[in-house]
């Protein structure tokens, strides 16, 4: 059975998608106690010893309107933290899927698809956008409303 590692696993999305396919692969939760995703050596160790087929990182600040005032936060969590864990995972040659957002754009020209182009309007929008550069065409990024 395919082996996913996912990371925000507690979350609202995170917990559906284990619900929802628990009996077709094996899931190995990740959660914010089990470890701090912007320390660089924590995140490497972690991942170095888990055994997984496939990452889906769900893991983010998602505090639209505290993402304004918390600047600092939201960028190191959103893309330090991105970078980190997938910079282990493609040390480990794994398959890597990133969840991002609809925020990225700006909602003037809708519908969205593969290539829109984003236009981030606020802190939080831009931090997702600036992780998503982090794996572009190096792993799947999929944007949820």
């Amino acid at each position: 059975m395919t082996k996913i590692a996912i990371t925000g696993s507690n979350g609202l999305v995170g917990s559906r998608i284990i619900e929802l396919l628990k009996k077709d692969f094996t899931f190995i939760p990740f959660t914010q106690k089990d470890f701090d995703i912007t320390d660089p050596s924590q995140t490497k160790k972690l991942i170095d010893k888990t055994d997984f087929d496939l990452m889906i990182h769900l893991a983010a600040y998602t505090n639209v309107a505290g993402a304004e005032t918390n600047r600092e936060a939201c960028y190191k969590i959103n893309v330090d933290g991105t970078r980190n864990i997938f910079n282990a995972v493609q040390d480990k040659e794994k398959k890597f899927i990133f969840i991002s957002t609809d925020f990225v754009f700006d909602g003037k020209q809708p519908p969205y698809d593969e290539d829109s182009s984003p236009n981030p309007p606020g802190i939080y929008a831009d931090s997702k956008y600036q992780a998503e550069k982090v794996v572009k065409n190096k792993a799947m990024i999929v944007r949820i409303a």
